[in-house]
């Protein structure tokens, strides 16, 4: 006989309440993230930004980051602890800042004020401000024919904007190779520096500053200058290179004898790499090409 639903719940009993697990910090998206270099930039970068700082003013406060635990890991199991390259890696920009006071853009909308000081910065560029940082660096800064050493150099005394991107490695490595090809003398603590030290031997001090090595306010951290472009140059060439790509660590596999078949099952389909050691030595060219044959051609 087959009861009705009522009657069955009741001689059966209510079924047991079950419980879902709880969601684990990932899961609900609520990570706290440890932030370096975090709110305000710093005493040094606020007194060189030219505006009024009250030290007064209440700070916001930081709660401390919560403890996140990889996706993937086991419940109670850490992940495993920084190589010793992402550790000195680590360090070095936590402890290391652009010598300009340049922050990526992200940044602006983290540190306190940094949006109100991005905008004020950016208004004095006047209308080279509506160029992207890359677009001004590479197609006008960098290029002689657009624009003459000096005129770059004045653009740099005009607001602390300008002073940031015409002081741009890549501006002054372009114009002195370009000026001087490989007779620059020494290279200074940058190509800033070299270009006008180049200028200075080449004419002499009395024309040196119509030609570019007029001398130039203290080098300056500004404040509140937001640059992708910029940060990401300075961190590509700053970083420790062994640290960076491992450089010390020669983890290619090197072979010698290896046939057309064995190249093609062990490395060219799984996509490993290797180093050999033996090929060079075959080529034809190796004892055809010499410095009187490529002369001759």
């Amino acid at each position: 006989m087959t009861l009705p639903a009522a009657t069955a719940t009741a001689a059966t009993g209510p079924r047991p309440a079950t419980r879902r697990p709880a969601k684990s910090a990932v899961a609900r998206g609520d990570c706290a993230l440890d932030m370096t270099n975090g709110a305000g930039g710093g005493k040094e970068e606020r007194e060189g930004d030219g505006c009024d700082v009250d030290d007064d003013v209440d700070k916001p406060t930081v709660r401390p980051a919560k403890r996140v635990r990889f996706a993937g890991c086991a419940e109670g199991v850490s992940a495993a602890p920084p190589s010793i390259e992402q550790s000195t890696l680590m360090t070095f920009h936590s402890a290391v800042s652009h010598p300009l006071g340049v922050r990526p853009a992200g940044n602006r909308l983290l540190d306190d004020g940094g949006a109100e000081r991005a905008t004020k910065l950016r208004a004095a560029q006047g209308t080279l401000a509506a160029l992207d940082d890359g677009f001004l660096v590479t197609q006008l800064l960098a290029d002689p024919d657009a624009l003459p050493d000096a005129a770059v150099l004045r653009l740099m005394r005009s607001c602390r904007a300008m002073y940031v991107l015409c002081s741009h490695d890549d501006i002054w490595r372009a114009r002195t190779l370009r000026r001087f090809a490989g007779d620059f003398g020494p290279f200074a603590t940058c190509w800033l520096d070299t270009f006008r030290a180049a200028v200075r031997r080449s004419v002499g001090a009395p024309q040196a500053e119509a030609l570019g090595g007029a001398p130039l306010p203290p080098r300056l951290r500004v404040a509140g200058f937001y640059s992708d472009f910029l940060f990401s140059a300075w961190r590509c060439s700053s970083a420790p290179l062994a640290a960076l790509c491992r450089a010390s660590v020669d983890n290619i596999e090197r072979r010698a004898g290896l046939s057309v078949a064995d190249f093609t099952r062990e490395y060219a389909v799984p996509g490993r790499p290797v180093v050999l050691t033996d090929i060079v030595g075959r080529w034809p060219a190796n004892g055809r090409w010499t410095l009187d044959s490529l002369a001759s051609r």
